[in-house]
């Protein structure tokens, strides 16, 4: 499924529904993009969406910031921009989270050798805030 953004609110409108749809069947999320695309202002929509109240800091420079979901539990926002190899992965003790919801930006870092995702997005940007977004399922739900 491919959909056309034109505003940061329009993006957010359908994370929202998208979590609607398929909350209770995706537990790993990958999200792809270049710098700036998006990837944060997904998650951040996703875990607002799960009840996260507060700040919702983006896990650029401490890798991993971790939330309390009453509705999901355990959920961890995860960047890999920073990471190298698979054994950087290791090394922070990424399988203390892999039975907890995900986010991961940047899982092309090593993530796809450690878990399977429910759900790849896929977000490009066309010009300034307009984005073309790609949502790959690997679990059955209705993405549209």
């Amino acid at each position: 499924m491919k959909q056309r953004f034109t505003s940061e609110q329009a993006f957010v409108a359908w994370v929202e529904s998208l979590y609607d749809r398929c909350h209770q069947s995706v537990r790993v999320i990958f999200l792809r993009g270049p710098l700036g695309a998006g990837k944060s202002t997904f998650a951040r929509a996703w875990l607002r969406k799960a009840g996260i109240q507060g700040r919702i800091k983006s896990p650029s420079f401490s890798i991993v910031e971790t939330y309390a979901s009453d509705a999901l539990g355990d959920m961890h926002h995860i960047d890999c921009y920073r990471m190298q190899t698979i054994d950087d992965l290791r090394v922070m003790g990424i399988a203390d989270y892999l039975d907890d919801c995900l986010l991961v930006e940047w899982p092309e870092k090593g993530f796809y050798d450690l878990i399977q995702p429910d759900l790849i997005v896929h977000i490009n940007v066309i010009h300034d805030s307009v984005r073309d977004v790609v949502c790959e399922s690997c679990v059955p739900f209705d993405a549209k």
